[in-house]
């Protein structure tokens, strides 16, 4: 999504384990660009600046706390283009720890004052569509992808709409416009930012995991995790890695799943979403019967009783 997709900063834009794999949900957090600063504001640049670094370390929870301070102090100031890029990142934050409808509310402010100041808001509108189907709305998630379609200025955006729109496809079962759109993504990104390539790669590993080929499928998710990597896209590792293993899996190769969906765990507990992580581990521990690994056993569990006493250890709310 790419929020290379990060966040900008005020440059525009259990209790048992299965009860805690009941609390939440994962989605992939897309790479999207800001428009350029018009603030100078000091406090505004210096939350916003912290809440950047905060996302580029996978702290995703602390960036949350720093874009809202960030997005008050602008609401304080009446300053709508840093209203709109603050709320916008929040969004994509919120997004990166599965919370699609907290991301949605913030990005309703956000096109609000994207709309007021007549800044770029296809951005907005690309994460809105997959806040949106990670909400369980894909028909409205469509829509939202027609008018992100519509606003697009460059090719760029342009692969980005049609990367989504083949998600979208992908996510309902829909093989033949899910590989249609990934075609017409592959026309338009000579022209593209090489940023895409995580999202690319994600889209050719549903396409060939739908037409039932799982090993071809699973490479693909390997790339995926690996170009994200190499772009800084850190939402994206995770679920490409628990994809491979899920490919792996049907395709047999049991040990290789185990090993994928464990480091799909580690990372998304690094990255603060611990419900996917508990969902990887359970993944990986079903696989792990199938070609049983002592040691992939022991990483699983030594992860499950990290996140375990994690929560144990949290402050009950109020």
């Amino acid at each position: 999504m790419n929020p290379a997709t990060r966040p900008s900063r005020t440059r525009p834009h259990h209790a048992t384990l299965r009860a805690l794999l009941l609390c939440g949900a994962l989605f992939i957090l897309p790479a999207c660009s800001s428009p350029p600063p018009v603030t100078s504001d000091a406090v505004t640049a210096q939350f916003a600046d912290s809440a950047r670094a905060a996302f580029d370390r996978g702290a995703y929870s602390q960036a949350v706390r720093f874009y809202d301070l960030a997005l008050h102090r602008a609401r304080a100031r009446d300053d709508g283009p840093e209203i709109a890029r603050n709320a916008y990142n929040l969004a994509a934050c919120q997004l990166a720890l599965g919370k699609p409808e907290a991301a949605r509310a913030a990005l309703r402010e956000a096109l609000t004052e994207f709309g007021r100041w007549r800044m770029d808001a296809q951005p907005a509108l690309l994460l809105d569509a997959r806040a949106t189907l990670a909400a369980g709305d894909p028909a409205e998630a469509g829509r939202i992808l027609d008018l992100a379609f519509g606003a697009c200025k460059t090719s760029a955006q342009r692969v980005e709409v049609w990367l989504a729109r083949g998600e979208l496809a992908a996510a309902v079962g829909d093989a033949d416009n899910a590989a249609n759109a990934l075609r017409e993504a592959d026309a338009l990104r000579k022209a593209a930012a090489h940023a895409t390539a995580p999202a690319r790669q994600m889209l050719a590993g549903r396409v060939a995991a739908m037409q039932h080929h799982p090993t071809e499928a699973a490479q693909h998710f390997d790339s995926a995790a690996a170009t994200a990597q190499q772009f800084g896209q850190l939402t994206s590792i995770p679920d490409g890695l628990r994809r491979a293993g899920e490919q792996y899996l049907l395709a047999g190769d049991a040990r290789t799943a185990t090993d994928r969906y464990f480091r799909a765990a580690r990372s998304f507990h690094a990255q603060g979403n611990r419900v996917a992580a508990l969902q990887a581990i359970e993944q990986g521990l079903a696989a792990n019967t199938q070609a049983p690994d002592a040691d992939l056993e022991a990483l699983l569990a030594g992860l499950f009783a990290t996140i375990a006493q994690s929560v144990a250890e949290a402050p009950s709310a109020p």
